[in-house]
């Protein structure tokens, strides 16, 4: 559909859709990690808020959204995440906290150890718990085969509005 026709639809409510989604991915990670006692080690809840972020932000780069529209949608993912990890308010610490975790996230994929990005990943998210052992092969496996499906399935989301609506 030519972008001239196309209905407008409002960044918020798309936005508050795809926060919602990456909740449901947060917490199925959520769930492996309380399988592997993960979970209950130190700062996991904002890591795991953290992860699901970054997730978020990795689909919003990969998807058909232009230069524009990823850099609006990143920006305010950032405010949305923000809020929900701060009980509706907007913290300033909690988005350089996101920020910071893109910096270490992106240099992990890009030269921390595994042998592609999408391992790098993994073994960083579970190096902020110390754990680096063969032991936790298990949850490395699981989170290995998943998180591919669910990039695609955010980054399709993304792309099925873009196709079909013109941001507002």
């Amino acid at each position: 559909m030519f972008g001239l026709f196309k209905k407008k639809i409002d960044l918020r409510m798309v936005l508050n859709d795809f926060a919602d989604d990456l909740q449901r991915v947060r917490d199925i990670v959520d769930e492996l990690a309380k399988e592997k006692g993960i979970a209950t080690k130190k700062n996991y809840t904002s890591e795991s808020a953290a992860l699901a972020y970054i997730l978020g932000w990795l689909a919003i780069q990969t998807s058909h959204l232009d230069a524009t529209e990823r850099h609006r949608f990143s920006t305010e993912l950032t405010g949305e995440w923000s809020k929900r990890m701060n009980n509706g308010v907007e913290s300033m610490e909690t988005i350089k906290f996101l920020q910071s975790r893109i910096s270490m996230y992106r240099d992990a994929m890009d030269n921390g150890e595994g042998r592609d990005w999408m391992a790098r990943l993994i073994i960083r998210f579970l190096k902020q718990f110390g754990i680096n052992s063969p032991e936790h092969v298990g949850i490395m496996g699981a989170l290995y085969v998943s998180i591919p499906g669910y990039l695609e399935t955010l980054s399709g989301f993304l792309n099925g509005v873009k196709s079909q609506y013109k941001l507002a």
